[in-house]
């Protein structure tokens, strides 16, 4: 997942939305960037945690799980970006 890109985008959304801030660009990507980082890292290491579990267990995933894993955690990343990235109430 490329947290760069999309902590970009998020930024050029507020942008285009006038949104006032008090940072500078570079301390605004680097805030958002460690936000989106933080969020990837956390739920990274719970899909770890999960499929640990799951092997101990017994239940051994195949490149199917592993990919569903992941793709959560990006899905949940996205989520985050959006609602950082809303500028009215109704995009939240």
């Amino acid at each position: 997942m490329d947290i760069k890109s999309l902590s970009t985008l998020v930024i050029e959304k507020l942008k285009d939305a006038n949104m006032y801030s008090e940072l500078d660009d570079k301390a605004l990507f680097k805030a958002v960037y460690g936000y989106l980082d933080m969020i990837y890292q956390k739920h990274f290491h719970l899909a770890q945690k999960r499929i640990k579990s799951e092997e101990q267990s017994g239940i051994f995933p195949n490149e199917a799980r592993y990919k569903k894993a992941y793709d959560g955690v990006e899905d949940t990343v996205m989520i985050y970006a959006n609602k950082l990235a809303a500028v009215t109430k109704e995009q939240i």
